[in-house]
């Protein structure tokens, strides 16, 4: 058997997952996908369940930070949805909101960079044969 003409599988590298764990869910980044799960934390509150988000579909990343006295939150504004206005207490039951800590501070701040990181890369473009 030639063995130059074995077949090689290669195995695609894996995504790098980040995600940050808050005070009423977890949000997780993988590829170009936002996954959000709420409603699994001890004090969790507002929209349960899980919701999955094309990164292609937010059109902005807001982050209010979290101090030792109040609490902060990561904020997912979408494509034709009306952005929560009112604050802490609003972006507490946001479907598209988790809200954290102080301790939690930098892995909010890494999601929300990967999330920028592929936002401002733009859509994926595709090459055609010459």
């Amino acid at each position: 058997m030639d063995r130059s003409l074995a077949s090689v599988q290669t195995t695609p590298p894996a995504e790098h997952v980040w995600s940050a764990t808050g005070l009423n869910g977890t949000i997780t980044v993988q590829g170009e996908w936002v996954r959000i799960r709420k409603g699994l934390a001890p004090r969790s509150v507002g929209v349960r369940g899980e919701r999955q988000v094309a990164i292609r579909d937010v059109t902005e990343v807001r982050v209010h930070p979290a101090t030792a006295e109040t609490n902060g939150y990561l904020e997912l504004v979408l494509k034709d949805s009306d952005a929560s206005m009112g604050g802490l207490l609003s972006a507490s039951s946001g479907e598209h909101t988790v809200m954290f800590a102080e301790k939690s501070a930098a892995a909010f701040e890494q999601v929300r960079a990967q999330v920028q990181a592929v936002l401002d890369a733009g859509p994926p473009t595709r090459q055609t044969a010459a």
